[in-house]
């Protein structure tokens, strides 16, 4: 366990928790959710909102290589409760196609980010971007937006992968790779005001094709952002003249603060080349979960498929040397395919959907949904955050000028798993007066107005604290500041 006094900003270590080897059931299950059913279908895109636990399902091509162009939310995604199926209608143009393209979610706005939506299945080229508003299906009607963006923009795509991450604090959206018309790349780009809000989208490149320093060119690899550490992780990809399993770190990914620098990792046995798999960010120990997959040789894509599950630890390089690790996973496997799906830290769990496979001389195309339970074996946080001595400074205003004053909050958090939980204001309130009265100005700042009604017995200003954990359990509590009637 540790604790943060968030008066100070330092650490104390209180007691040290050691977790004990468990049994954990690491297992294919096969759900079957209520509701029409999406046709079989692949190169799809899929992302996930975790707040809502709901998977939406953008895309897709039938064996004949025809585009789908239809939205789908799969609800209680994780398998926890009631799986649904419901089909969204969104107003606006959609994408020209629908195959091979990447998307990406920005929890915060709710909405989908999609890239070079290839109108024709295995021989379209595009560089364009759409956003689906309300993309959840929840908050009103899902609207498709045609960004267009200034600024020169990268060379459009082909079908296969491009890899993108969305970093939701820079509203930027980083492009890295993919397959253009004249072969495979290795430029990365940003992409300001991403989900259309808060300015003219742009076009930045980053990086260029061939930069020093930079990976192999490749489409269809795996890529995850760390916000926090404002950190890319990319692993494998290639398409049919060549596949990898090299694992590379950018450092300051999202290009704010200056030119991104790429960096190798060195790891030991990883897992076989491959492409089109699933990859995804564990933050309780920092590992990456890594799924299934396809490699190919020179004349065909598809030459074998994969269902197994890797994890690598210390990904971040933070508290250990990366490794990988195959797990075991019990229960009745799916046929192994390339699919689209996601990770849930919160369940411990990988879900994927449909996909395509080509084997023993058949085209199969597929429209299940599977579940791997307790993915990484690593126990799950249930338990919120504790909170002590949260106080106000000042906790009283004089004399009443009715003029704003500044006001710090501080408290000491602490977490039985989580070194660094946060701590922040998230709602206030008074017993008189209105909103244009206090303004959040930080975590744990703000300002107040020193003003009471000459007929009350003085003005309280109630404060909301919350602590929250990476496995998003959170604690709250209150703190007042008053504007006494009298002094």
């Amino acid at each position: 366990m540790r604790q943060r006094d968030f008066s100070s900003g330092t650490w104390i270590a209180i007691v040290t928790v050691l977790y004990a080897a468990e049994v954990c059931a690491t297992e294919f299950y096969q759900i079957f959710p209520t509701g029409q059913l999406p046709n079989p279908r692949g190169g799809h895109s899929v992302v996930y909102d975790a707040q809502h636990n709901r998977m939406i399902l953008f895309g897709g091509s039938d064996e004949y290589g025809n585009p789908y162009h239809d939205v789908w939310v799969l609800s209680d995604a994780n398998g926890i409760g009631s799986p649904a199926w419901t089909e969204l209608h969104p107003t606006g143009t959609p994408p020209l196609g629908g195959y091979g393209q990447s998307a990406v979610y920005d929890s915060t706005d709710n909405r989908l980010i999609a890239f070079a939506a290839n109108p024709a299945a295995y021989s379209g080229i595009d560089n364009s971007v759409y956003v689906l508003t309300n993309a959840n299906g929840l908050g009103g009607t899902p609207e498709w937006v045609w960004l267009q963006p200034v600024g020169s923009p990268p060379a459009p795509r082909r079908y296969l992968n491009t890899l993108l991450v969305y970093d939701s604090d820079s509203n930027r959206l980083l492009v890295f790779g993919g397959l253009t018309g004249s072969g495979p790349a290795n430029d990365l780009w940003a992409l300001t005001h991403a989900n259309g809000l808060g300015g003219t989208p742009e076009w930045l490149e980053l990086l260029s094709a061939g930069a020093l320093g930079s990976p192999p060119p490749r489409p269809s690899g795996g890529c995850v952002l760390d916000s926090q550490g404002n950190a890319m992780t990319l692993f494998g990809g290639g398409w049919a003249y060549g596949f990898f399993n090299d694992l590379w770190q950018l450092s300051g990914a999202n290009g704010v603060s200056g030119t991104p620098t790429w960096s190798p990792i060195i790891t030991s046995t990883p897992p076989s080349i491959r492409a089109d798999f699933l990859l995804g960010l564990d933050p309780l120990g920092s590992n990456l979960v890594l799924f299934g997959g396809v490699v190919g040789d020179g004349s065909a894509w598809g030459t074998a498929y994969f269902n197994d599950l890797w994890i690598l630890s210390h990904a971040d390089g933070s508290g250990g040397t990366p490794e990988w690790t195959q797990l075991d996973v019990a229960g009745s496997a799916p046929v192994p395919r390339d699919t689209r799906g996601f990770y849930d830290p919160t369940s411990d769990r990988v879900v994927f959907f449909g996909g395509q496979a080509f084997r023993y001389g058949v085209f199969m195309i597929f429209n299940d949904t599977w579940i791997i339970s307790e993915a990484t074996g690593v126990p799950r946080d249930t338990t919120p955050p504790s909170i002590a001595d949260a106080v106000a400074t000042p906790s009283q205003l004089w004399p009443p000028n009715h003029k704003m004053r500044d006001v710090v909050v501080s408290g000491v958090v602490w977490d039985a798993i989580d070194p660094a939980p946060t701590f922040r204001i998230v709602g206030v309130s008074s017993n008189e007066g209105s909103s244009a009265d206090w303004d959040v100005t930080g975590d744990l700042t703000l300002q107040l107005r020193a003003e009471r009604s000459g007929s009350g017995s003085g003005r309280i200003y109630t404060i909301v604290l919350e602590a929250k954990d990476v496995s998003g359990n959170a604690a709250r509590t209150t703190v007042a500041v008053t504007v006494p009637h009298n002094q």
